[in-house]
């Protein structure tokens, strides 16, 4: 008999699970000549996992503290340190990409919270590092294990989509509170590759936010990477109880946070590789190497990272994956379009047959290529239309979350075969889903019960003054007092965080009177107003 005890997955595990090493071997590239930045709590650049030193010829070669508004961005929490070990760590255990630059950026303080303001103003510096005015110094990865409430639409996604213009790839945590429909922002960015945490064993951890976003309906998170029970570097003492590796400055934590660096350390490998390719085609690459794992599209997206499988892909289909957004059920028949680029990195053509595989996609669905076959000259790109088509009358309401259908667009060229996965959402309308339907309150008590996760949010719904980003999932009611007095307006049983809020005025020109927003612990939010 022995005591019982713990184990942790190093880095040397959860690494070579991802096959970077076999990176390294193959193809001799452990990410020289890239930069990651590392856009969180700062990093501890005095660490030897991270160099020892801050400067042109350290590890760290620079960065900036936007919480403190100075230019040293050391670490006083420990997460980020913890996310550059694991994307480009080094030592004797070392992290994805170990031979890649890392530009730390600081905007969120010792207890971990930060601006949006300055979370902008990191990945706007990423882009241009010197400060010049001259983004061809950017980034080849901007790394962000950090998320708040948001939209595809906020100024947080924002910043990134104008990142990715730039030529700078955003990988971004999913967020840590599960179910469906919780992405935090920036990862609801349209281009950003969104990560969602698996355990050793490729199962789905609980925590790991589910898609899709909130407004258009986007397949997030797009990968998955191994993020339950990491040890790697982190400031001394950072975490009590989770030390690992016998010492006080590595520690084994779980979060989308810990997934998200094994990506970014595998989009830098990818980027110093093939440095002609443009950010969308390195995240299809990414996600046409993944490793399928059984988990539905906005659970695990395309699948777990397998960094060796996706440098094997010798032909890039992007953008991946082809969201079409939202049916909304009328006209009888809707339709979408959507441009696949098809990039062949080879020095040979390839002819390909494509076709779409049904999925989940249910009956009434018709996808269409404007080509069945394509020619694609070798180093050349051929582009092509895929149509999807719904016969409403035929295609029922998706009636439970997360409203999504997706299929396959598949790719053969001889034995070779890519899939790029493509989705939309159909689902029940909901009467009040927008202000100007709100369900009428009468004076008397007044009880309803709604899933507002059939709940859109429209654009021009206005953002709740206590809570963060735009609400999402919104649905309204109207109530017009017939004598003075106070209001209490409660809601309860709610599986989702809860935002209340009250206005006055017209739909076009809200007034805000009162707003409280409720942890779904416990599951009630309620205001009181004259």
């Amino acid at each position: 008999v022995v005591p019982d005890g713990q184990a942790h997955a190093l880095l040397d595990v959860s690494v070579p699970h991802v096959r970077a090493p076999e990176v390294w071997r193959d193809f001799g590239y452990r990410g020289a000549g890239t930069t990651i930045a590392i856009i969180d709590t700062g990093v501890d650049y005095t660490h030897p996992d991270l160099g020892g030193c801050l400067g042109a010829s350290c590890k760290v070669i620079g960065g900036l503290d936007f919480v403190n508004n100075d230019a040293d961005p050391r670490d006083d929490h420990g997460h980020g340190t913890h996310v550059a070990a694991t994307a480009a760590g080094i030592g004797p255990t070392p992290g994805v990409a170990p031979d890649a630059h890392i530009l730390a950026y600081k905007v969120l303080d010792a207890s971990g919270f930060g601006s949006f303001s300055n979370i902008i103003a990191a990945i706007e510096r990423a882009t241009d590092p010197n400060g010049d005015g001259n983004p061809s110094d950017h980034v080849q990865v901007i790394s962000m294990s950090l998320g708040g409430g948001g939209d595809e639409n906020d100024p947080l996604s924002t910043a990134v989509d104008n990142a990715t213009a730039v030529g700078v790839l955003s990988v971004v945590a999913a967020g840590n509170n599960g179910g469906y429909f919780t992405i935090g922002s920036p990862g609801t960015a349209r281009t950003a590759l969104t990560v969602g945490a698996t355990d050793d064993s490729d199962a789905i951890a609980f925590f790991s936010s589910r898609g899709p976003t909130t407004v258009g309906f986007l397949l997030k998170p797009e990968i998955t990477a191994p993020g339950v029970d990491i040890c790697a570097a982190t400031i001394p003492g950072a975490f009590p109880g989770h030390e690992c590796r016998g010492d006080n400055i590595h520690a084994s934590i779980s979060g989308t946070s810990m997934a998200t660096p094994h990506v970014s350390g595998a989009a830098a490998l990818v980027r110093g590789l093939f440095p002609s390719l443009a950010p969308a085609e390195v995240k299809a690459m990414l996600q046409e190497g993944a490793v399928p794992v059984g988990l539905d599209l906005t659970t695990g997206g395309s699948g777990r990272l397998d960094v060796r499988a996706a440098v094997d892909v010798r032909t890039v289909f992007s953008p991946a994956p082809l969201d079409f957004g939202i049916d909304p059920g009328t006209p009888a028949t809707w339709s979408a379009s959507r441009s696949l680029s098809i990039h062949n990195l080879d020095g040979v053509a390839k002819t390909y047959s494509l076709a779409v595989t049904s999925g989940s996609l249910p009956s009434g669905v018709q996808v269409t290529v404007s080509q069945n076959s394509v020619t694609v000259a070798g180093g050349g790109i051929a582009n092509v239309t895929v149509v999807l088509t719904v016969d409403n009358a035929v295609t029922p309401d998706s009636t439970a979350a997360p409203f999504l259908h997706g299929g396959r667009l598949v790719a053969s060229a001889g034995s070779e075969q890519r899939n790029v996965l493509l989705d939309f959402a159909k689902q029940s309308p909901v009467a009040n889903d927008t202000c100007d339907g709100a369900t009428v309150i009468g004076s008397s008590q007044f009880a309803d019960a709604v899933d507002a996760t059939q709940a859109t949010t429209d654009s021009n719904d206005p953002f709740g003054s206590c809570a963060c980003g735009q609400n999402g999932h919104s649905v309204w009611y109207r109530f017009t007092p017939e004598q003075s007095g106070d209001v209490t307006v409660d809601t309860a049983q709610s599986g989702y965080d809860t935002v209340l809020s009250v206005y006055t005025g017209s739909c076009g020109a809200p007034v805000a009177l009162t707003c409280n927003v409720r942890a779904r612990r416990p599951p009630s939010t309620d205001v009181q107003f004259p």
